[in-house]
C-alpha cells in the first residue's frame, strides 16, 4: 500500500543550529534544542515514511536511531526538499507534497 504522504526532514547540523539564539543560549544549549525539535518533529511524522537529508554525522546518527531513511544534504533548502521527495516518490508516497516556510518559489518539478 502506498503511504498518502511522507515527510521530509533537512537538518544540517545540531551542533551549528539556532545560531539566532547565540546571544541568549550557549551551543550546547543550541545544539540540544535542535535535537528537542527534531524529536517533536519525528513524533509528528507518527507512521510516515521519514527522509533525513543531511550530511552531519550526528544527525544521520539520529536519524538512523529512529530508523529515518538518509539522503545526502545537496547544499540548499529548496535542493534538500528535492531530493527528499524524490526520495519518497521512489519509496511508494503517492506524491511529493511539501511546504517550506522559506520558500518564495514554486516547488521543483520532480523528474
Amino acid at each position: 500500500m502506498r503511504a498518502q504522504f511522507g515527510v521530509v526532514v533537512p537538518i544540517r547540523t545540531f551542533a551549528l543550529a539556532n545560531t539566532r539564539l547565540s546571544d541568549a543560549l550557549t551551543d550546547d544549549a543550541r545544539a540540544a534544542l535542535a535535537r528537542q525539535l527534531a524529536d517533536t518533529v519525528a513524533r509528528a511524522a507518527g507512521d510516515a515514511p521519514v527522509i533525513v537529508v543531511t550530511s552531519a554525522p550526528e544527525v544521520e546518527h539520529w536519524a538512523r536511531r529512529h530508523t529515518f531513511d538518509l539522503a545526502p544534504d545537496p547544499g540548499s533548502l529548496d535542493g534538500a526538499a528535492a531530493a527528499g521527495s524524490r526520495h519518497l516518490l521512489r519509496a511508494a508516497c503517492r506524491g511529493p507534497w511539501w511546504r517550506t516556510p522559506t520558500s518564495r518559489s514554486p516547488p521543483p518539478s520532480i523528474p
